[in-house]
């Protein structure tokens, strides 16, 4: 539990009677007689008032000896802080302040200070929305918004956007986008998949081609291209300027946040405009989706609000919400609604996309058992829905978001200076972070999750695609999208990401296509471990998939 901490201070005069007071001392050293009453009033008020300054100053410094300060981490280094500790082996570093510092402590990355939750508390930061904002966080850790106003400012006026409060996308996804509403998705990403694997990795039979593990763009646009058939239907969804455009969106927006993260905003935001912006980028998806988007608000106005014909998606969806002030978003709006939450449509998918097909390619037997699984489904039964049932696949999924994850992440900002179970405090507008991968490697921690898999359980800081196999919770699977303290990828309570659903489903379905359609083999260097850069990012090892086409 987290308790609010803080206190008021109250002045014992009003306005008027400090009007009042300095009139009369001001009126008692100008005038030449001056009575003995008022000297001896004026000599009692002096006394009263200093007596009340040193007491409010002894009470507040009493206040704050009460606050029990998080310890900083061991190691620091001037300027440099904890930067080469956490680059080197973030685990390691973090079981070490755990052992000496406690469940809490405070580490320094690139001059910017993080106060590091790890255990129990990190579900205490979820469930208290109240304390911890999500919002900012998310913001700190790239900061879309800003970098909207820094380059687009001037063509569009940013504060328009509902980004905090009745934000339509988050409001949208969260009420539209279930598992059990996603069918009508089906066909689009079905058929975009298609297209995109006939457009990106075609190859005749036995022929071969090699993708780089960690650097090949060319999942992310497979998984972009379909997210963008859900979000902004199929007119424009799968052009291959939009998807260009939105990559490259993307990829610019995170290190335009690096550097405003990393330098003062008066030196960032030249640099970001001079050679990072994202204007043309923003240019190209205005000019494609707007005009896309005012024909779907044209056909809505004739056969009122939505036609069952009409394409659904995201932004249409979104053209049908009204404002707090009874006005429909604009098709502007949506367009940059969209371009706000592309990130999260090929970025994060990218990442477990490429984890599960290393995991999997890398283990022949698993290969095998998956394509036993679908082969189950005749060929017109491979639907994203029937695909997502398989619970091998499932299975596989959630040990990828359990411990294929970064050390750190889960961004939070303190609204108000907090109390932590252990006593600590936590000062107002200051960034915590979670360590999940600590908390999903301990068993103290993950008591049921321990004692899953084979007759004999594996370790848990060790891959078992088998763990969440035939695994009942409650009286059902343990779902990749399911959310509980032993599974917090996708965050807890009002935390939790709500496009978890979409994103599951059209991870499992590309992945098991991809291995219905092509062998894969993986070609590894000198390093054969995966990478958690700076302990939030976590990338698998350097090297190449090797594509065949089956015969």
């Amino acid at each position: 539990m987290f308790l609010n901490s803080g206190y008021n201070s109250t002045l014992s005069l009003t306005w008027n009677q400090r009007t009042s007071l300095f009139s009369s001392l001001a009126i008692s050293t100008t005038s030449d007689t001056v009575s003995k009453d008022n000297k001896c009033i004026l000599t009692i008020l002096s006394v009263v008032f200093s007596s009340y300054v040193v007491w409010k100053i002894v009470a507040r410094k009493e206040q704050q000896h009460k606050h029990i300060k998080v310890k900083n981490a061991p190691g620091r280094i001037p300027f440099l802080g904890h930067t080469l500790q956490l680059y080197f082996d973030p685990v390691s570093f973090i079981n070490r302040c755990k052992k000496e510092r406690g469940p809490a402590f405070r580490v320094s990355l690139v001059g910017q200070e993080f106060y590091v939750m790890t255990g129990t508390l990190i579900h205490d930061m979820c469930y208290s929305p109240k304390e911890f904002d999500h919002y900012d966080g998310i913001q700190f850790m790239a900061p879309i918004d800003r970098i909207l106003r820094i380059c687009y400012q001037h063509k569009y006026d940013m504060n328009m956007l509902q980004t905090r409060v009745n934000n339509p996308v988050n409001h949208t996804i969260r009420n539209n986008f279930k598992s059990s509403q996603l069918g009508i998705f089906s066909k689009r990403i079905q058929q975009g998949l298609s297209k995109a694997l006939e457009a990106q990795l075609h190859l005749e039979p036995g022929e071969k081609r090699e993708l780089s593990i960690r650097n090949d763009k060319t999942l992310r646009n497979i998984l972009l291209r379909l997210t963008s058939l859900c979000f902004i239907g199929s007119e424009v969804g799968d052009n291959p300027k939009l998807i260009s455009a939105t990559d490259e969106f993307c990829r610019k927006t995170i290190q335009a946040g690096l550097i405003l993260n990393s330098f003062p905003e008066w030196f960032a935001v030249p640099i970001i405009r001079r050679f990072v912006t994202v204007e043309k980028n923003l240019d190209c998806i205005m000019g494609l989706l707007v005009p896309q988007l005012e024909n779907v608000r044209s056909r809505q106005k004739v056969s009122g609000c939505h036609d069952e014909k009409e394409e659904i998606s995201l932004a249409s969806l979104v053209l049908n919400m009204t404002k707090h002030n009874g006005e429909l978003y604009t098709p502007e709006e949506a367009a940059l609604y969209f371009a706000r939450i592309s990130l999260s449509g090929g970025i994060a998918p990218g990442f477990a996309t490429t984890f599960m097909l290393f995991e999997i390619a890398r283990r022949p037997s698993l290969v095998n058992d998956l394509r036993k699984e679908i082969e189950k489904l005749e060929e017109n039964e491979r639907t994203p829905e029937k695909i997502s049932q398989i619970k091998l696949l499932d299975s596989i999924l959630r040990e990828v978001f359990r411990c294929k994850i970064s050390s750190l992440g889960m961004f939070h900002k303190t609204r108000m200076d907090v109390t932590l179970a252990t006593g600590e405090t936590v000062p107002r507008d200051c960034m915590t972070l979670g360590a999940l991968l600590d908390a999903h490697t301990d068993p103290a921690i993950m008591k049921q999750t321990s004692n899953l898999g084979k007759p004999i359980p594996v370790p848990l800081d060790q891959f078992d695609p088998y763990r969440f196999l035939n695994v009942q919770e409650n009286g059902c699977t343990k779902k990749s999208t399911s959310l509980g303290p032993e599974y917090i990828t996708f965050g807890l309570s009002q935390h939790s990401c709500p496009g978890r659903y979409l994103g599951t489903l059209i991870i499992k379905y590309v992945v098991a296509e991809i291995f219905m359609k092509f062998n894969i083999t993986i070609k590894l260097g000198r390093e054969q471990q995966d990478s958690d850069l700076f302990g939030l990012v976590r990338l698998p090892p350097p090297g190449a998939f090797i594509f065949e086409a089956r015969t």
